[in-house]
């Protein structure tokens, strides 16, 4: 039941970056002065404590160059297709599911690449990540500003259009406020 696994883990994921992102918006605004460096495997991190999610930069380079990589003739026709593409040319990814917050990000990117999101979102993260000046610019203005609303909200345009495909936010505005 690997693709169990995987499923239950980006659940998990989605759920974790959404809890997350909550607790950013109520935080207290005192400790937003509070700064701490934080680590993981690839790089060390300046931002406001409340304000980050830990996330692997290589996963998440991985896990966008994946999504770029997709042709737009093979998302045009839909999820089985995106499906079969992705094990054809990266045998295993959509099931070397991790369960960690860690994978938080990577989980995001493997449910965006797998069954579980409509063709049209993963060509609207495309143009995004494009917009925002591509995969590398995205992943070091996430790992400098740190991933969080409050983050993305400051950068605003093209960086902001990412992170709302990425964490699900663009649905729930075009679904609650447009």
């Amino acid at each position: 039941m690997k693709v169990t696994k995987t499923i239950r883990s980006t659940i998990v994921g989605v759920c974790v970056l959404a809890l997350s992102l909550s607790t950013v918006v109520t935080a207290n605004a005192a400790e937003q002065d509070k700064v701490e460096t934080l680590s993981n495997s690839t790089t060390t991190h300046s931002v406001s404590e409340q304000n980050y999610i830990p996330f692997n930069e290589q996963e998440l380079t991985d896990g966008l160059n994946l999504i770029m990589s997709i042709p737009d003739e093979v998302i045009l026709q839909g999820s089985p297709a995106i499906t079969a593409w992705v094990e054809k040319n990266y045998p295993g990814y959509l099931y070397n599911a991790k369960s960690s917050f860690w994978s938080c990000t990577f989980a995001i990117t493997k449910t965006i690449a797998s069954t579980l999101v409509a063709p049209a979102k993963i060509m609207k993260l495309k143009k995004a990540i494009d917009a925002a000046g591509g995969v590398r610019k995205v992943v070091s203005t996430i790992s400098k500003h740190g991933f969080s609303l409050e983050a993305m909200e400051t950068l605003g345009g093209a960086m902001k259009a990412v992170i709302d495909e990425l964490t699900g936010f663009a649905d729930i505005k075009r679904g609650c406020f447009d």
